[in-house]
C-alpha cells in the first residue's frame, strides 16, 4: 500500500574528521571538541531523523573530508547508517568533490548496511542512477563523483517518473554560488528545475540557501557542522514534509550543530575606559552563549568605533585572558572559546604631538610602508614558511603569514599595526 504522507531529510558535507588547521596554536584551544564536532553533528542528525520518523534520508555529497587514514572514521559513519536502516529509514547517498572514487577508493566498495525494512545506497559514479520507492511514489535520481573534478550534464537525468515525487541528488556549485568554495558541476537553476523535478537535493554550497522556480525547490542545506570561523552560524538539514504525495511548503531547517562559531562585534563608541568595553563584551557573549545552549561557542571578537579608550584596549595587558575572565562571569563556563580577538578600533580624538620626534614618528608611522620594507617582510615569512614544516602544516591558507609567504600584504595586518605603534606612541 502506497504511502503518500512522510517525512524527508535532506543532509550534505558532512566533511566527517576534516583536519584542524591553526588551532594547535592555542594553549587553550577545546581541541578535543572542535575535532568531534563532526561526528557529534552527524548523531544529532541520526537521532532526530529516529525521533521524527523521517522515511529517507538523503545525503548530497562530502561525506568524508578526503583520503582520511583512520578505519575509525569510516566505522562511525557505517554504524550510524546502520542505526537509521534498522529504524526502518532509507538512505540515498552520492559522492562530493572530497570523497570520489579516486579519493576515496575503498570507502565505495564498502557494503552498505541493508535491513528487512530498509536500505542505505551510494548511488553510482559511472551514471545516472534512479533508486525508485514504489511504496512511497517517490523516485530519487542522482549520480556522486568519480574524479575530484566533475561537470554537471543535466541531460544525462531522466525524465520524471509520472505521478510521483521526484527528487534530483547533485553535488554542485549552482550558478557559481559556492561562497569560498571551489566550483564543482556548475549549472544553472534553471535548467534543474526544466527537468521537472519536484526538488533538487543539492551539496557542496556550506550556506543554506532555498532558491523556487515556479513551484520546483533547488535546496541547499548547508553543511551539518560549521568547520571554521568562515562558517559561523546555524548549521543543520532540511526536513521536507510530504502530504497526499506532494512537498508541502517550504523544507524546514534543523541544527545538530554541536559546536557553534560565532562572529560577534562590539562597537565601543563612546567608551571612556577599557572597563567600559570589557562590560559591553561580557554581555554579548552572555547572550550568544544562551542562544546557543548546549553546543560550545567557539567565537571572534571584533571591538569597532572610535573611542577615548583606544589607546588603553591596545596596550592592555592579557586582553585575551580578561575576555575568557569575562566570559566566565557571564555564565559561559567551558562553552566558550575565544578564536580570535580583533582590535579595529580609533582613537575618538587625536591627541597633539608632544615634541617635534614624535610627530615625525607619527607621519613615518601613518605613511604607506615603502617596498623596501614590505619586501623585506615578504623574505621574512618566506623564509618562516620554508623552515617550519610544522607551522605550515598546522596553518589555515588564509593566514596572514601564508598569504605573506606567497607575496601578498594583508591590508589588516598593516592597519593593526600602525593603530598598536600609534597606541604606544601616544602613551
Amino acid at each position: 500500500m502506497s504511502r503518500r504522507d512522510y517525512k524527508i531529510l535532506h543532509c550534505a558535507d558532512l566533511h566527517l574528521d576534516s583536519p584542524l588547521r591553526g588551532l594547535e596554536a592555542y594553549a587553550d584551544a577545546p581541541l578535543t571538541r572542535i575535532r568531534d564536532a563532526t561526528q557529534g553533528a552527524l548523531t544529532n542528525m541520526v537521532e532526530f531523523a529516529i525521533a521524527e520518523e523521517v522515511a529517507v534520508v538523503l545525503i548530497a555529497g562530502d561525506i568524508y573530508d578526503g583520503d582520511h587514514k583512520d578505519i575509525r572514521t569510516r566505522k562511525f559513519f557505517l554504524a550510524a547508517l546502520k542505526r537509521l536502516v534498522d529504524a526502518g529509514i532509507e538512505v540515498v547517498a552520492i559522492s562530493g568533490n572530497h570523497d570520489a572514487d579516486n579519493v576515496l577508493v575503498n570507502d565505495h566498495k564498502t557494503a552498505w548496511p541493508q535491513g528487512e525494512k530498509a536500505g542505505a545506497a551510494m548511488l553510482r559514479t559511472d551514471r545516472v542512477e534512479t533508486k525508485a520507492f514504489e511504496h512511497l511514489n517517490l523516485a530519487i535520481h542522482g549520480r556522486g563523483y568519480s574524479k575530484r573534478t566533475a561537470t554537471a550534464d543535466l541531460n544525462l537525468y531522466p525524465e520524471p517518473y509520472p505521478n510521483w515525487l521526484n527528487i534530483g541528488l547533485l553535488h554542485t556549485s549552482a550558478d557559481g554560488q559556492s561562497d569560498d568554495h571551489a566550483e564543482y558541476a556548475s549549472c544553472s537553476y534553471e535548467a534543474m528545475a526544466s527537468l521537472g523535478y519536484d526538488y533538487w537535493a543539492l551539496g557542496h554550497v556550506h550556506t543554506r540557501r532555498i532558491e523556487r522556480r515556479g513551484d520546483r525547490l533547488m535546496v541547499f542545506p548547508g553543511n551539518l557542522q560549521g568547520r571554521h570561523i568562515r562558517e559561523a552560524g546555524e548549521r543543520g538539514a532540511s526536513l521536507i514534509t510530504v502530504r497526499n504525495g506532494r512537498i508541502a511548503g517550504a523544507p524546514e531547517h534543523h541544527n545538530f550543530d554541536v559546536v557553534r562559531w560565532e562572529k560577534i562585534e562590539c562597537d565601543a563608541t563612546g567608551a571612556v575606559d577599557l572597563d567600559g568595553i570589557l562590560a559591553a563584551i561580557r554581555g554579548l557573549i552572555a547572550d550568544t552563549v544562551s542562544r546557543a545552549v548546549p553546543r560550545l561557542v567557539a567565537a571572534r571578537i571584533q571591538v569597532n568605533g572610535a573611542s577615548r579608550a583606544d589607546a588603553a584596549l591596545r596596550r592592555a595587558p592579557d586582553l585575551r585572558g580578561k575576555i575568557m575572565e569575562e566570559a566566565a562571569a557571564a555564565g559561559a563556563g567551558e562553552n566558550f572559546w575565544l578564536e580570535k580577538l580583533v582590535i579595529n578600533t580609533k582613537p575618538q580624538t587625536v591627541p597633539a604631538p608632544a615634541s617635534p620626534m614624535e610627530a615625525l614618528l607619527r607621519d613615518h608611522i601613518d605613511a604607506a610602508p615603502g617596498e623596501a620594507s614590505l619586501e623585506a617582510a615578504r623574505e621574512w615569512a618566506r623564509n618562516v614558511w620554508e623552515k617550519f614544516p610544522p607551522l605550515r602544516a598546522s596553518l589555515d591558507e588564509a593566514h596572514p603569514l601564508a598569504k605573506l609567504s606567497r607575496g601578498q600584504v594583508d591590508d589588516e595586518i598593516l592597519s593593526e599595526a600602525r593603530a598598536l605603534l600609534l597606541a604606544r606612541l601616544g602613551a
